[in-house]
């Protein structure tokens, strides 16, 4: 009687069970186990222009304004390496902590140059009768530069202009006259002014610090240290005026006593880092650059500051003086290129993530990831708005345009015609940006926080009876289970491909005679 041939035994349907049990408990385990991620998100936007994703103890930032590919690609752009910099004096320090991530002589005295002026903007940012539109008027002292090339605007004696004016051109453009006109108008004098800024200085917490002027034309008793530099810098981006003025890329003069006309003068940031940080002079391990201020004299070299961001929410500061390549002493060399090594070697040291680890971060979490990809979406809104090309009418009204394209629900802007209008009064526009920001960031973080809670509830309906935890155990166990199925299963096709082995059997007395007959 045969016996019938099962091509799947039991032991076989049992293994197959189980290897798929497995499969689906993984499966639904990293399902739940982002929604439960992605419900415990707590996603924001930041003054500086990042969004900052908090899931438990970690913290990501990310750029909200995305850029293109560098020219040439990334990969093959190519660096000095820390050896190869060269300065008097350098430091990189995490803002928030003043921890020193990477330094030279941190706390020797350096020349500074035109980075005074950010000490000079921070002086007149916290006199007692700041205000943006109060008269700033230049006098014979504040024209008479002392040298032919010195930054200058092109003020007249006697030419009167708004303080927001003077502090764009004095911070993007490094304009020395504004500067000394700054100085005069909120200290009555410039020696007077500059004893306003050492005094400023000791209360910050400064060591090491004298000035004597607010341009940065002074010599040997005019001096920071690098770790001082870093307080004032931190003391100053509290300030929403100054993050403003380091920020700006590109700004238009307003129109003044002597020059009638909107934009007599156009000016681009001396900080190339705020104009090719982000692109041409980017980095993995950094992103979004937000000041700060260059500098340059023959006793001071070439000297630039900068702040910019990593992708686990440190704000770092990175300052260089007289900086030039090691190997070419005293010849001049991009300042901005040797910063950006310096940045990197900071956040390197600090054990920042790479730009790949942050957005695997975000493929890993597709939830997040779109809530993330939604602010990006609306980056070149805040962007325009923020260089003051656009209204605040305008930008509300983009605003709703891109939300309905996003599937947001939105208000109804009654302003919503006034996109094609232009505006004609920078300073009118400067004087409405926290408004309309404000509007447009508590309308998305409202609805970033329904779809939160709707994933929470959704996730945590299965996880409060069973709990993540006891999730991971299962599904230990099953791997387990799974194990012993192979195990059993290799067991048993041993024990079989032994028991089918041919055993050698004597031969019939049939088949013998058979034999025997032939023979005879």
């Amino acid at each position: 009687m045969k016996k019938s041939k099962n091509a799947f035994p039991k032991i076989s349907k049992i293994f197959i069970f189980v290897l798929l049990t497995v499969f689906c408990v993984q499966l639904f385990t990293s399902s739940v186990s982002a929604e439960e991620t992605a419900a415990k998100a707590e996603i924001s936007i930041q003054a500086d222009e990042t969004i900052k994703v908090v899931v438990g103890d970690k913290t990501w930032l990310y750029p909200r304004k995305v850029v293109g590919t560098p020219t040439g690609g990334r990969e093959n752009h190519t660096y000095p390496t820390l050896d190869q910099v060269a300065a008097s004096n350098y430091i990189v320090a995490d803002m928030e902590t003043e921890e020193v991530l990477l330094g030279h002589r941190v706390d020797d005295v350096a020349y500074p140059a035109s980075m005074t002026k950010i000490m000079t903007a921070l002086t007149v940012i916290e006199s007692p009768d700041f205000d943006l539109n109060k008269p700033v008027v230049f006098s014979e002292y504040s024209v008479a530069l002392p040298s032919p090339v010195s930054a200058r605007a092109g003020f007249v004696a006697g030419e009167e202009t708004t303080t927001e004016n003077a502090l764009y051109l004095m911070m993007v453009q490094s304009a020395n006259e504004c500067a000394r006109a700054l100085a005069e108008t909120y200290g009555g004098t410039e020696a007077n002014f500059a004893n306003m800024m050492n005094e400023l200085a000791a209360n910050i917490g400064c060591e090491n610090t004298h000035l004597v002027d607010a341009a940065g034309f002074g010599l040997d008793d005019h001096h920071f240290t690098p770790r001082d530099l870093v307080k004032i810098i931190k003391r100053a981006m509290t300030h929403e005026t100054f993050r403003k003025l380091v920020s700006t890329r590109a700004y238009a003069s307003e129109p003044t006593s002597y020059h009638p006309y909107t934009a007599w003068t156009m000016v681009v940031n001396s900080n190339y880092l705020m104009l090719q940080g982000d692109l041409n002079l980017s980095s993995a391990y950094l992103h979004t650059f937000d000041g700060v201020k260059t500098g340059n004299t023959d006793i001071a070299g070439n000297c630039l500051s900068a702040t910019v961001h990593t992708y686990d929410g440190r704000h770092l500061c990175g300052i260089i003086f007289n900086g030039s390549l090691a190997d070419q002493p005293g010849e001049f060399f991009s300042v901005s290129v040797l910063l950006r090594t310096l940045l990197e070697e900071g956040a390197k040291a600090a054990n920042c993530p790479t730009e790949t680890e942050a957005y695997q971060f975000l493929a890993d979490n597709p939830q997040i990831a779109k809530e993330v990809g939604g602010f990006q979406d609306l980056c070149h809104i805040s962007q325009l708005y923020k260089d003051g090309q656009l209204s605040d009418e305008q930008i509300a009204a983009l605003v709703e345009y891109a939300n309905q394209e996003n599937g947001i629900v939105a208000e109804e802007s009654s302003q919503s015609d006034t996109i094609g209008k232009v505006v004609a009064d920078p300073s009118d526009q400067s004087a409405q940006t926290g408004k309309a920001d404000k509007n447009k960031q508590n309308q998305q973080l409202s609805t970033n926080e329904e779809n939160i809670n709707s994933t929470s509830e959704m996730s945590n309906s299965f996880l409060s009876f069973l709990g993540q935890r006891k999730l991971q155990y299962i599904l230990f166990g099953m791997w387990i289970l799974l194990f012993l199925v192979i195990v059993v299963l290799t067991v048993h096709t041993i024990l079989k491909f032994k028991s089918k082995k041919p055993k050698f059997e004597p031969e019939s007395e049939s088949v013998l005679k058979s034999e025997s007959d032939s023979e005879s």
